[in-house]
């Protein structure tokens, strides 16, 4: 592995520059798959083009010989490849060599190398974590007010600024403060395995059925008392660790750090570039709720989307790319429902949500931001939509910043693979699964194979925008999933008390209802007229912002009629696209409008129920709203959605909408009207 790291001479992964937000990377001496990340990690580091060499600041004020030995070797050969380097350090070069620049601490604190004796070796054969902390913790953040390292913190080279911070993890975690003082990402290394207290701090699994402590005298094959003895010292150094460590908030100043922080994101806030070319506009609900925040929070946003505000807000600017795409708001029918979606493909998934899309980088204003992006100030960040074009994060490697990547639902099976996430099809149901968590063996089986077959899909099918990233961008990439690894966070609409508990590394956070509000457009006086008055309650029906309900046949229809006519004197609130189009015969109880302000109504007194087809997120508002649901799913995540929901007894579900009949529908209201437990579990 080391040689091939060694061969490493061009690489493309220059987006990791400005991770400084989002990643802290831990390079670690363990032999196990760390050496997987250690390559790709110092391929981004080192193999980035040679002519632009990164300025990197290693900070190693640890005076122990033992641990400087790692990074001395790991500094000298970034400096080697050509990257500018300074080194805070007890041990300077003997011989100066190019691009490698000391920062020398020698002589600041008591020698240790050869230095300790028979006695002090003795004193450590009960291993006491506040001496740990008190002799390689806190003695090494007292460093901190070396003039040196005051230079550092006060006047930070600019002429080029540090790109990323280096440094030791051990017990002095206070010099983590250099990574946000100075803006950038940090690399920690491990002069050792992997430390019982970093597995909190990092996201790491840990396991001490077989992983022992790093106190441990046990081996991996641990006898039932010995897996209970490390289980107990695991946690118990862990969190001894942090305890002590706690008190290194004195050496960093938070109050003043916190300051700095603080006013400079409201004097100069960062340029944003949102990039949302999915014509959905259930899929937009999301990214427009993001980027209207963080415009509001004073950073500047330009926003690439079919859906341009109505009423201009501070610090969000429009690129409007609306009337490009063929519209799909309120205009699928029940016959392209049944001819796109009874039977899942993902080659026609592909091409209508990934290549359709990936096409529109034609567009002359997604055109000009290729060619003339704004430098005045250039963008900061990127953040776009993961669904099925993957061939927009090239922007991020294009304009040499991170990107930050939204997922309109559950976490894709897809992207599992591809950001490092752990999946356990065992409890986790596949995307496109009828699964709910508690699975027997013939399901578990049935989910394995969905789940990898449908991410196997994804990425072939994927593949062949290839094309779009090598005519518009000039970037020769051995496949589309090379790009995913310049995702450094991912923001997901779910949440675990909803879509039930999935693993997940510490770069995929869950932020279900990040759109939801108070105060939505509220009902025109004819809607609200209408749930005012209805006393013996009402149920709202829509099957969301693409299916019109009044293309669905007449027999099913007919059915809907008389089961709502049935439920009278309760009203019904019904979206309709197009009224003319509309059977004849709709009953008095039901008013129809082409649409309706959904929190706004789903929060009013009188709804008692949502017939709803399951998408994340009308079930999510009505969550919110402690509306029960009923549910008629047609496609996609809709049927897991709607099985969470009833396993948690706040829904009823009808199957299927060929399984729609008075009978069961009717049945289902007067379950939701009659009994209060659907409500009072919300």
């Amino acid at each position: 592995m080391l040689d091939q790291l060694r061969q490493m001479d061009t690489c493309t992964l220059g987006t990791q520059r400005l991770r400084r937000l989002f990643t802290t990377t831990t390079i670690t001496t363990s032999t196990h798959l760390h050496y997987l990340l250690l390559s790709v990690l110092l391929a981004i580091l080192v193999c980035d083009q040679i002519a632009n060499g990164y300025r990197i600041l290693g900070v190693f004020p640890l005076h122990g010989k033992s641990h400087w030995i790692m990074q001395e070797a790991l500094m000298k050969e970034l400096a080697r490849r050509g990257h500018q380097v300074d080194v805070v350090t007890h041990f300077p070069l003997e011989k100066p060599i190019p691009n490698y620049t000391d920062i020398s601490l020698k002589g600041s604190l008591p020698q240790v190398m050869n230095n300790m004796t028979a006695a002090e070796v003795l004193g450590f054969s009960t291993p006491s974590i506040s001496n740990l902390v008190a002799m390689a913790g806190n003695n090494i953040c007292a460093l901190l007010d070396h003039p040196k390292i005051q230079e550092l913190i006060k006047n930070p080279p600019q002429d080029p600024p540090y790109d990323i911070v280096i440094q030791e993890l051990f017990a002095a975690p206070c010099y983590l403060a250099f990574g946000r003082h100075l803006k950038v990402p940090i690399v920690t290394t491990v002069a050792s395995a992997f430390h019982d207290w970093l597995n909190e701090v990092s996201g790491n699994p840990m396991n001490p059925a077989y992983v022992p402590s790093l106190f441990s005298e046990y081996g991996q094959n641990m006898n039932f008392k010995e897996r209970l003895t490390n289980f107990l010292l695991t946690h118990y150094l862990s969190w001894q660790m942090h305890y002590y460590t706690n008190a290194q908030l004195k050496f960093v100043l938070l109050s003043v750090l916190f300051a700095i922080l603080v006013c400079d994101q409201i004097a100069n806030g960062y340029r944003i570039l949102g990039v949302f070319p999915l014509q959905g506009k259930s899929h937009w609900i999301m990214q427009e709720a993001l980027m209207k925040e963080l415009a509001r929070r004073g950073h500047q946003v330009d926003v690439v989307t079919h859906f341009p505000l109505e009423k201009p807000i501070p610090n969000y600017t429009d690129i409007s790319v609306k009337g490009s795409l063929p519209q799909v708001m309120n205009n699928m029918s029940a016959a392209d429902l049944k001819a796109g979606f009874s039977t899942p493909s993902i080659s026609m998934f592909v091409a209508m949500a990934g290549n359709a899309i990936c096409a529109l980088m034609d567009h002359p204003k997604i055109q000009e931001l290729i060619k003339n992006p704004p430098q005045d100030p250039p963008y900061d960040i990127v953040i776009q939509e993961m669904f099925a074009a993957p061939c927009y994060l090239a922007f991020g490697r294009h304009l040499k910043v991170p990107i930050v990547a939204t997922v309109a639902s559950v976490f894709h099976d897809w992207l599992n693979e591809v950001s490092g996430n752990p999946a356990n099809p065992a409890y986790t149901p596949s995307f496109f699964s009828e699964y709910g968590q508690n699975m027997n063996f013939k399901e578990r089986l049935t989910n394995f194979l969905l789940t990898n077959y449908l991410s196997w899909q994804l990425h072939y099918h994927t593949n062949t925008q290839l094309k779009f990233v090598k005519e518009h961008f000039g970037m020769d990439l051995p496949h589309i999933k090379d790009l995913y690894s310049d995702v450094a966070l991912y923001l997901v609409n779910s949440h675990h008390s909803l879509n039930g508990i999935r693993p997940m590394t510490t770069n995929v956070i869950e932020v279900g209802g990040l759109h939801l509000k108070d105060d939505d457009n509220p009902p025109s006086p004819e809607v609200q007229k209408w749930l005012d008055e209805s006393k013996d309650g009402c149920i709202y029906f829509t099957f969301g912002s693409m299916v019109r309900i009044e293309t669905f046949p007449k027999e099913m229809i007919q059915q809907i009629y008389a089961s709502f006519e049935k439920i009278a004197p309760v009203r019904v609130l019904m979206k309709v696209a197009k009224k003319e189009d509309l059977l004849p015969g709709l009953p008095k109880n039901v008013m129809t409008q082409s649409w309706f302000p959904q929190i706004s109504v789903l929060k009013h007194k009188n709804i008692r129920a949502f017939i709803t087809h399951g998408g994340i997120f009308g079930t999510q508002e009505a969550v919110y709203c402690g509306v029960p649901m009923i549910g008629i799913p047609l496609f996609g995540d809709q049927i897991v959605n709607i099985k969470n929901y009833v396993n948690k007894k706040v829904a009823i579900s009808l199957n299927s909408v060929t399984e729609v009949t008075e009978e069961k529908l009717t049945s289902a209201i007067n379950n939701i009207l009659k009994d209060p437990s659907y409500r009072e579990n919300l």
